[in-house]
């Protein structure tokens, strides 16, 4: 039929990496939000989830906070460069 297209679902790798980009686009947001309150107000968030037994949630606000330990962060990674076409690409 024409209009038939297979239909390809996330590998594990995939689902892994768009978790990750959650992960940090949540952070980021709650930085734009929040500023040098955030982990404040992260941790408030993760007491929350553990009070209610949502270990789950739990699990993802620790995650969210890391993040934004590293984007609040004022040292850059070890090996990390800027502006090279070159930087940190996977590709030769």
């Amino acid at each position: 039929m024409c209009c038939e297209q297979k239909v390809s679902f996330p590998t594990a790798a995939k689902r892994k990496l768009l978790a990750a980009l959650d992960i940090y686009r949540s952070a980021n947001l709650l930085v734009k939000r929040h500023g040098e309150d955030v982990p404040i107000k992260g941790a408030m968030r993760a007491d929350a989830m553990f009070e209610k037994g949502d270990l789950d949630g739990l699990a993802v606000w620790k995650r969210i906070l890391r993040a934004v330990g590293e984007l609040l962060s004022k040292e850059r990674p070890a090996g990390l460069r800027f502006n090279s076409p070159k930087a940190n690409s996977p590709f030769p």
